[in-house]
């Protein structure tokens, strides 16, 4: 009953694990946060994101590796060095937003490995990502654009009375960075 302004999280799913299978990897994990569903009819993104990589990995016939951790407490971090450390045939990470994205890239980095060893996407485009020292690839929603639609819609409802639900879903787009490679031979078969 009411405006809404969305981003296409299954296409920017998509968009980000194409990604890695275009740069030749075939084990991507995708970190992500636990959900709890208030309503039955909501989905938040990081399920609609989780759901869209359920289907891509089953559509491209690879494994899916999903791993939850909990945003606090360098659980992302830890999590993510435990997974590479225990299971060193992963070579991608699709991170479910760009904090844990950025927390995947600081263990990738303690283990003393690089973007050529486990590639990481994430997903939202903060403004951190972009910086040369973090250089994320990742998923841009466009965020100034969803505001300026939100906006626009008010604004109709405010002038000219209009009392019928709009709603928008914009596209995403990948940004690619230097956290994503090409992979080159797994981790196991290092000297």
């Amino acid at each position: 009953h009411y405006d809404t302004v969305t981003n296409n999280d299954r296409a920017g799913t998509r968009l980000a694990l194409g990604h890695h299978v275009s740069t030749g990897h075939r084990h991507i994990a995708h970190l992500t946060l636990p959900m709890r569903i208030v309503r039955p009819d909501a989905k938040p993104p990081h399920t609609v994101r989780r759901e869209a990589y359920e289907d891509f990995v089953a559509e491209s016939g690879l494994e899916a590796n999903i791993v939850y951790c909990d945003p606090i407490n360098d659980d992302p971090y830890l999590t993510t060095k435990e997974l590479l450390s225990s299971d060193p045939t992963i070579t991608a990470v699709f991170a479910g937003n760009d904090t844990l994205a950025v927390d995947a890239l600081r263990a990738v980095a303690d283990l003393g490995l690089s973007a050529r060893d486990v590639s990481v996407v994430g997903y939202d485009d903060i403004p951190i990502a972009g910086h040369p020292l973090i250089s994320l690839t990742t998923v841009t929603q466009f965020g100034e654009a969803i505001g300026h639609t939100a906006i626009d819609l008010l604004m109709e409802r405010i002038r000219g009375g209009r009392d019928t639900p709009r709603h928008r879903e914009l596209q995403p787009e990948l940004r690619v960075r230097s956290s994503s490679q090409r992979a080159s031979r797994p981790r196991t078969e290092r000297p």
